[in-house]
């Protein structure tokens, strides 16, 4: 019975629903090159940060910036948002071009009494209820949650409403510094799908190799005071920094030698992303049969339950054989998919 008790936590677990992320698609049709960076140098006040920085930024670029800590990395991301200027060089960027940018310390931007259905009433002033709900809704925020204050929402509910309040006119190009620090895995997973489906450009800070992986084909480097593309895959990089060596890679912009395989990474990426989706749902689907057997089988070691009446007894019996039927289907289901995903990333 004590063991029985353990597996209600779990249960309680995966009943919660982890809403999707829905991020609004570009707006306007980007020119090529969004951005140009040509011998661009930035900094605060007297202290100059980055220099010499020569990139560029398509529209349909997947791009992660890594690097040591403290080496430009965020410097970079407001340089491209517009919250500094460069000091030195040209920076180039499309007319139409609105970027989005999210950062850790943007949390601030929220009114702490405000509920969420208030903050998207102020960008929604003159449409129905319904419709700012169903906003509320495509950022990732159940019912439940539209109207508690800011202030009383989890970590990665902030995180998830300003996500949905920066991207509301729909940019064409995201920049997300450490966007997954307070996020939970299902909420994650689900950053993950949002980025996938979203037509724009995005650049990600982050540490998280999975969400890297996940949503890149490109990395770039903040070290030695300026930002090049890295030759590297995050293997190589990785051994190269536990090895206290110095990384590889090759200043200036991007050529144009890359850019079938961007492409072809991108498609890749497009053709895993229903299979790690379908693996996901059948996961969660095991999981969820598993408790639901468990709870069967917590009622059938209850001596009393074989004292009352017949029926009850038949009905758990006929109940549990049709969820380990389910269980067994959702199991090869779930070999099926592995095999096929580990096919399509060796191809």
């Amino acid at each position: 019975m004590k063991m029985i008790e353990k597996l209600r936590p779990p249960a309680a677990m995966f009943d919660e629903y982890a809403a999707p992320f829905t991020f609004q698609q570009p707006k306007a049709e980007q020119a090529t090159p969004m951005l140009t960076l040509d011998g661009v140098s930035t900094g605060y006040g007297d202290k100059t940060i980055l220099r010499n920085v020569n990139m560029r930024i398509d529209p349909e670029d997947r791009i992660a910036l890594i690097g040591v800590n403290g080496n430009g990395k965020s410097t970079f991301a407001k340089l491209l948002a517009g919250d500094i200027k460069p000091t030195g060089g040209t920076l180039a960027k499309g007319k139409k071009l609105e970027i989005a940018h999210f950062a850790q310390h943007q949390m601030d931007k929220l009114k702490p009494d405000w509920t969420p259905f208030e903050h998207v009433v102020e960008l929604m002033p003159t449409e129905s209820e319904a419709k700012r709900r169903s906003r509320l809704s495509q950022m990732g925020l159940t019912k439940s949650r539209m109207d508690t204050l800011a202030k009383n929402l989890s970590g990665g509910e902030r995180a998830r409403l300003l996500m949905g309040l920066i991207t509301f006119g729909g940019p064409g190009m995201m920049i997300l510094d450490e966007p997954t620090n307070h996020l939970d895995i299902d909420s994650h997973d689900a950053l993950v799908h949002a980025l996938n489906d979203y037509e724009g450009a995005v650049l990600i800070i982050s540490h998280d190799r999975h969400l890297i992986e996940a949503t890149c084909d490109t990395l770039w480097i903040a070290e030695g005071g300026t930002i090049h593309e890295l030759d590297e895959d995050l293997d190589s990089y990785q051994r190269s920094i536990t090895s206290n060596k110095e990384s590889k890679g090759s200043g200036g912009g991007k050529g144009g030698g890359n850019k079938l395989s961007k492409q072809e990474a991108a498609a890749k990426r497009a053709e895993v992303a229903p299979i790690k989706a379908g693996i996901k749902d059948t996961e969660t689907k095991i999981a969820r049969l598993k408790v639901e057997i468990s709870k069967i089988d917590a009622q059938l070691d209850d001596p009393k339950i074989y004292n009352g009446a017949p029926e009850r007894l038949i009905a758990l019996g006929k109940d549990k054989a049709r969820l380990a039927a389910d269980l067994e289907t959702a199991e090869e289901r779930w070999l099926a998919l592995s095999a096929e995903l580990e096919s399509a990333e060796r191809a």
